[in-house]
């Protein structure tokens, strides 16, 4: 790929499991290592975190103010902003994954499943919401912006 072809930032997930699956499916779009990776456990939860844990948890208990979600929030934002900075992107990628071990621990009680495809559409759902809600956050707080989400 060309040095002159717009480069992109990606959200994806710390899990060692899918890192070979987001590569390939980056090449498969013609973005072959044309991108910034922004890896944090959860990919898109901490930017969705708060809006998708009140709609999907319906436990007292939760936290929709996480102060550990918070923190993978604002080193997401710290590193969109300097890959915004570096290159002019104007696309980000969100992508998260199935049997994701961060929705297990901050949205325990949302019903995610805790074993991969016992149910899937729950699991389904669950990353609908968080991966719309993490569109919302990036195009409000990133005027301009196209967000593009996604779940290997």
């Amino acid at each position: 790929m060309s040095g002159n072809q717009e480069k992109i930032t990606i959200v994806s997930c710390i899990d060692y499991r899918y890192d070979a699956l987001v590569c390939v499916y980056l090449n498969k779009q013609g973005l072959n290592a044309n991108y910034y990776n922004c890896a944090t456990a959860g990919a898109g939860l901490p930017l969705g975190y708060c809006k998708s844990c009140k709609e999907l948890c319906g436990c007292k208990g939760c936290k929709p103010c996480n102060a550990q979600v918070k923190t993978l929030r604002e080193s997401l934002n710290v590193n969109i902003g300097i890959s915004i900075g570096l290159s002019g992107i104007k696309t980000i990628y969100v992508i998260n994954h199935q049997d994701c071990g961060a929705f297990k621990v901050f949205l325990g009680c949302s019903g995610y499943p805790e074993t991969l495809g016992s149910d899937n559409q729950k699991e389904i759902d669950i990353n609908a919401q968080v991966l719309t809600n993490s569109k919302n956050y990036l195009t409000c707080k990133n005027k301009g912006i196209n967000v593009r989400l996604g779940v290997v």
